[in-house]
């Protein structure tokens, strides 16, 4: 029995070892697996990281690969050497490299702001890119400089050697072709340099009303962007949903003093002198005591006269100047171009000269579009004045029948007055508003609007002219085609600087239209700048209302009663046409091309 019992619990014994042995081998299967498990998860979290890692240090090494094949390339393109051998040092890299001809185009065009037939198109062409793929990030060396892209936006790496220097605009633009198979190792050789501008029929110096425009398409678009704006202080306007940004450099005069009150720059240029008590003579202000005959009317087109209108000055017309009424007359000289015809001998009490025509005046839209995109994003609408509240949403918010905006800069949508008075206080400094779409300054019920400058400083409106509103109080206005406006002033007025009009300036665009008048009590003091180059469609109408200072515009009429005092303070000013505008006065233009294959 005993016996037994032994046996029996050996085996016993023996059965435990036996699970031993196997709980091991699981126990070891379960390790391996927990290991593997781990393993796996690691390299599935963390392998997309160090991917990343391993694109953007190849990406880096990119750029400053490119940015060294850049320098070596000017070198050849420029005709310091006539071929190079380079190694990228990309072989190893997970993108690819290439040459694409057709990509990143530019053009170049000397433009005549007066005559757009006159055009030259002096560049056309693609510059080619080489370019460094990986994923959707690209570095590519264009137009002689290196960008990248991820696809939604691109920066500058490198900058190209396009350079503006106090009015000279240089640009050696490099094109570079494919020539073979491009790898990490290449080789660059010289194909040759085309003279672009000064050519044989435009040469330098560039003068008068003449325009630089650039317009490049590429992928890298922001880049191109960014170093214009950096660099060479252009008009830059891009769209870089379309890959294109355009770039302006123009000949026009930096600054503008107005010789005569009444200027109509237009092609026709015509101004009419319609009704009794219309009328134009000339002071110097502050103050105004009577006019005298010391002004000039000027027309690019034809001047007008019926019914008992009167011009104290002397007049200068592009074209014809007509005096259709006994009871019209000019109080001084008549300048003309084509034909003088007056009614009678008193229809004048100077004499007649035939002159070579009239200098026109440019459109200033840059200037103003310039201005009110500066002042859309960068403005003092938060701090008003007294008022924290009175600008709201870029609208004049006036609780009462009186506001005060301070000395800063302003933004506003439109700019509307319904029997209120704004003043605009310039104790601490000038004060320039932009107005998106119209300029409204209305009679409610009996209540006249009113804009009163106070204080020293200057007041500058620039008028972007987006949309019209509608002329209500000015009887005739919608017969003489002015029904709607972006400048309206209707028995209401800008006053509080003695009639000194070289303290308020407005600025317009070439379809600038503006009208004052609709009662004897309506008065603006302001010197208007707003011509309308030979094409616009801008134009100004006074009825029943009176300008002290100037207006430049494309048409003029004025109605019964309406009347323009020049003041002749203005020819001492300097009204700033296009002040951030960079002047061109030279443009040296280069077509380098250079040609890359394997090394």
């Amino acid at each position: 029995m005993e016996d037994e019992t032994v046996e029996t619990n050996d085996r016993r014994i023996g059965l435990r070892d036996d699970e031993r042995g196997a709980s091991e081998v699981i126990g070891v299967v379960l390790l391996i697996g927990i290991v593997l498990l781990g393993m796996a998860t690691i390299l599935l979290l963390a392998g997309p990281q160090l991917s990343a890692e391993q694109q953007g240090a190849e990406v880096r090494q990119a750029e400053q690969s490119l940015t060294e094949f850049d320098s070596q390339a000017a070198r050849v393109a420029r005709g310091s050497t006539g071929a190079q051998r380079t190694d990228l040092g990309l072989r190893g890299n997970s993108g690819t490299l290439d040459v694409e001809n057709e990509t990143g185009h530019i053009t170049v065009v000397y433009d005549d702001y007066f005559d757009p037939a006159n055009n030259t198109e002096v560049m056309n062409t693609s510059m080619g890119t080489m370019v460094y793929r990986q994923g959707d990030t690209t570095v590519g060396y264009q137009g002689g400089g290196v960008w990248r892209s991820d696809g939604n936006n691109s920066v500058m790496v490198s900058p190209p050697e396009i350079s503006y220097r106090d009015g000279t605009l240089t640009m050696p633009v490099t094109k570079t072709t494919r020539t073979g198979s491009v790898h990490s190792d290449v080789f660059v050789a010289r194909g040759g340099t085309t003279e672009r501008f000064p050519t044989e029929n435009k040469t330098n110096k560039i003068t008068g009303d003449k325009a630089i425009i650039i317009t490049i398409e590429s992928e890298y678009c922001h880049g191109w962007k960014q170093f214009f704006e950096s660099e060479t202080e252009g008009i830059v306007d891009a769209n870089c949903e379309e890959n294109t940004v355009q770039v302006i450099f123009i000949a026009l005069p930096k600054d503008f003093s107005p010789e005569a009150g009444v200027i109509a720059t237009s092609g026709p240029g015509e101004i009419s002198l319609e009704g009794t008590g219309a009328y134009v003579d000339s002071y110097n202000s502050p103050g105004y005591d009577g006019g005298d005959s010391n002004g000039v009317v000027e027309a690019a087109g034809d001047v007008k006269m019926s019914g008992d209108s009167q011009i104290d000055g002397d007049v200068r017309s592009g074209r014809n100047i007509t005096i259709g009424s006994s009871s019209a007359q000019i109080n001084g000289n008549a300048n003309w171009t084509k034909s003088f015809d007056p009614f009678d001998n008193e229809s004048i009490t100077g004499n007649d000269y035939e002159i070579d025509g009239i200098t026109e005046l440019l459109p200033i839209n840059r200037l103003v579009d310039n201005k009110t995109d500066q002042l859309r994003t960068n403005n003092d609408n938060n701090v008003a004045g007294e008022d924290d509240d009175l600008i709201q949403d870029e609208t004049l918010e006036i609780d009462g029948d009186e506001a005060t905006l301070e000395a800063g800069e302003y933004y506003l949508d439109t700019l509307e007055l319904n029997g209120e008075t704004l003043y605009l206080d310039t104790t601490d400094g000038d004060i320039t508003i932009a107005v998106e779409r119209w300029v409204k300054l209305s009679r409610e019920g009996g209540d006249s609007s009113e804009i009163v400058v106070k204080g020293d400083g200057d007041v500058r409106l620039f008028v972007a002219s987006k949309e019209k509103t509608s002329v209500d109080n000015v009887q005739g206005a919608g017969g003489a085609g002015f029904s709607e406006g972006h400048f309206v002033v209707e028995k209401s007025g800008i006053t509080g600087v003695d009639k000194d009009s070289t303290r308020v300036q407005v600025f317009g665009p070439n379809n600038f239209v503006g009208v004052i008048g609709g009662g004897s009590d309506t008065e603006v003091t302001a010197a208007i700048i707003a011509p309308a180059g030979r094409f616009g469609p801008g134009k100004f109408y006074v009825k029943k209302g009176e300008l002290f200072g100037a207006v430049a515009t494309g048409e003029l009429t004025l109605g019964q009663d309406g009347k323009v005092h020049f003041d002749r303070a203005l020819m001492d000013e300097e009204i700033p046409l296009a002040p951030n505008v960079p002047r061109i006065e030279y443009l040296y233009l280069t077509e380098d091309e250079i040609e890359v294959g394997g090394g």
